[in-house]
C-alpha cells in the first residue's frame, strides 16, 4: 500500500496539467499514488495525462461536470494512502514537499494536517512580482492554537492554502469528507471542522506552488460571482461554531468575551455565539447570528435563559429583525438586483461609460477639481472604480476594514485602516461597494467624525 495519495481534482487545465504532474512524479518520496478524477474536460487535458505512464497515476474520467469538492471527495475515498495529499490540477509541489511533511506527520502522532507556505506563480510558472496581490501572502501564517486558528476563521475567512495540506486520511474517517455543498468555502469549512477536534501545524518553509491566473480565473478569484457566493457560504459554515459546547472552549476561541459580563451559563453558549455574530461588521455574520437566535428562542429553557441573564425575550428577537441589515428585505431586494444587472457586463467600466452613469460621472469629475477624494473598499469593485477615475481625478487613499489588505497597494494607491481616515482627513469618500444604500450604515459605523460622514458620496450607487 502507498503512504501517500496525491488527490487531484482536474478541468480544463491542459495547460497546466503536464507541469503539475511531473511536480508529484519528482519527490525526493516516491511512495505514493497519485488519483486524479477529470471532471469531463471540454480541452485536452486527459490526453495530457495520458502521455504519462506511470502504473501510480489512476485516472478517472467523468462523463459529466461534478465540481470539484465532490471530485475530491470521490478520489479520498478510494484512496489506499495513510496520508492524503491535495493538489489543484493547475498548482504544483516543490521537490522536497511530500518528504518533509509525510516524515513531520510521522514523528507528530498529536497533529492531524501539515500544511506548508506559498509560492505564489503565474500562468508562466513564475513567482509573482506583484507583492500587493491578495495572495502575494495570505497564506504565509505563522502557526497558531487550535483555539486561535478558529477565531481567525470567524472574523477573517481563511488564510490556508488547500493544494499545500497532508492530512491524516482517518481524519476523513472521522469528521467526514468535504461538503460539497460548497463552491468557494469547502476547504475552510473543512478547516473549522478540523480545529474543533484537532491539532494541525504549518511547515515554515514554501513547499507549495500556487497558480494565479489572469482576469481572475482560479475559482476562488476575486470576481462578483466569487464574491455574492462566499457571502452566503460564510453565514452557511459558520453553523460549525455551534458545535462548541464548552464554555472554557468558547472563551478559548473568543477571548475578548472574558471581559464582557456574559452569562456563565452553558446553555447559553450558541446564544452568546449569536450576539458576537449580529456585533460583527459582515452581513453573513448578521444573517447567522439572527437565524441562530431564531431557532434558539424557539427552546424554552434557551428562552427562560436568555430573559433570566439577559433580560432578552422574543419581543427582543422581532425587534431585532427589523432593525439589522442582515434581514432588512427592501435594502437586500434592491441589492440583489443591482447584482443580477452588474452580472450581465463582462466589464463594469463599460456599463458606465454606456449607460445614463456615464453622465453622472462626467458630472462628478468636473465638480471636483483637486480634491482629495479616499476610496472606501478594497476589492474587486474598488479596482473598477480606480480603473475609471485614476487618470481623471486625484485618488489620495484607499480605506479597506479587512487588517490584511493594511499598508498594501491598489494600482499604486495605499490601502488605510479606518482609523487613519481622520489623519487623512478627504474632503471626499466614495463608498466602493456595489450598492452604497445598503452598506452606507455598515461604513458610517466605522466613521466616528461627524464631518467625516458628511462627505461620503454615493455617485457609484447602483438603484
Amino acid at each position: 500500500m502507498p503512504k501517500v495519495s496525491v488527490i487531484i481534482a482536474a478541468y480544463n487545465h491542459e495547460k497546466y496539467i503536464s507541469y503539475t504532474l511531473k511536480s508529484v512524479l519528482s519527490q525526493t518520496f516516491q511512495d505514493f499514488e497519485i488519483i486524479i478524477i477529470d471532471d469531463n474536460s471540454t480541452d485536452n487535458t486527459v490526453e495530457e495525462i495520458k502521455q504519462f505512464n506511470d502504473p501510480r497515476i489512476k485516472l478517472i474520467e467523468n462523463s459529466s461536470n461534478k465540481g470539484q469538492f465532490e471530485n475530491t471527495n470521490t478520489a479520498i475515498s478510494s484512496a489506499k494512502g495513510k496520508y492524503i495529499a491535495i493538489l489543484n490540477s493547475d498548482d504544483a509541489f516543490h521537490p522536497e514537499k511530500l518528504e518533509k511533511q509525510f516524515n513531520y506527520l510521522e514523528t507528530n502522532p498529536d497533529k492531524a494536517a501539515v500544511f506548508t507556505l506559498v509560492n505564489v506563480i503565474d500562468e508562466d510558472n513564475n513567482k509573482i512580482k506583484d507583492n500587493t496581490h491578495f495572495y502575494a501572502k495570505i497564506f504565509n501564517q505563522q502557526n497558531r492554537s487550535g483555539a486561535q486558528w478558529l477565531n481567525y476563521f470567524f472574523y477573517y475567512g481563511n488564510c490556508l492554502c488547500h493544494p499545500s495540506v497532508m492530512i491524516k486520511k482517518s481524519i476523513h474517517e472521522e469528521i467526514g469528507l468535504y461538503d460539497s455543498r460548497f463552491a468557494q468555502l469547502a476547504d475552510l469549512d473543512f478547516w473549522v471542522k478540523l480545529c474543533l477536534k484537532h491539532d494541525i501545524h504549518i511547515l515554515q518553509e514554501n513547499l507549495t506552488k500556487f497558480r494565479i491566473r489572469s482576469n481572475d480565473a482560479n475559482t476562488s478569484g476575486d470576481n462578483i460571482h466569487a464574491q455574492t457566493r462566499s457571502a452566503y457560504e460564510f453565514s452557511q459554515l459558520y453553523k460549525n461554531y455551534l458545535k462548541i459546547f464548552s464554555l472554557e472552549e468558547y472563551l478559548k476561541i473568543f477571548p475578548s468575551e472574558q471581559k464582557t459580563n456574559i452569562a456563565q451559563e452553558p446553555a447559553l453558549i450558541s446564544f452568546n455565539l449569536a450576539r458576537l455574530a449580529i456585533n460583527a461588521k459582515s452581513t453573513a455574520h448578521k444573517k447567522f447570528g439572527l437565524d441562530t437566535l431564531f431557532e434558539l428562542m424557539n427552546n424554552p429553557i434557551i428562552r427562560l435563559h436568555a430573559n433570566k441573564h439577559y433580560s432578552f425575550t422574543n419581543a427582543d428577537l422581532i425587534s431585532l429583525t427589523a432593525s439589522v441589515e442582515a434581514l432588512n428585505y427592501n435594502a437586500q431586494f434592491k441589492n440583489d438586483k443591482c447584482l443580477n444587472e452588474l452580472l450581465n457586463y463582462c466589464d463594469m467600466e463599460q456599463y458606465f461609460l454606456n449607460s445614463s452613469k456615464n453622465q453622472e460621472l462626467e458630472k462628478f469629475i468636473k465638480e471636483q477639481g483637486d480634491k482629495k477624494i479616499c476610496l472606501w473598499g478594497a476589492g474587486a469593485f474598488a479596482q473598477t472604480i480606480v480603473k475609471i477615475l485614476k487618470d481623471k481625478i486625484k485618488i489620495t487613499a484607499i480605506i479597506d476594514k479587512d487588517p490584511a489588505k493594511e499598508d498594501k497597494n491598489m494600482e499604486n494607491i495605499t490601502i488605510y485602516p479606518p482609523n487613519k481616515l481622520k489623519n487623512i482627513n478627504p474632503d471626499i469618500i466614495i463608498p466602493s461597494v456595489l450598492h452604497t444604500e445598503y452598506l452606507l450604515p455598515q461604513i458610517k459605523d466605522f466613521i466616528a467624525d461627524n464631518d467625516l460622514k458628511a462627505k461620503v458620496c454615493t455617485i457609484f450607487d447602483f438603484k
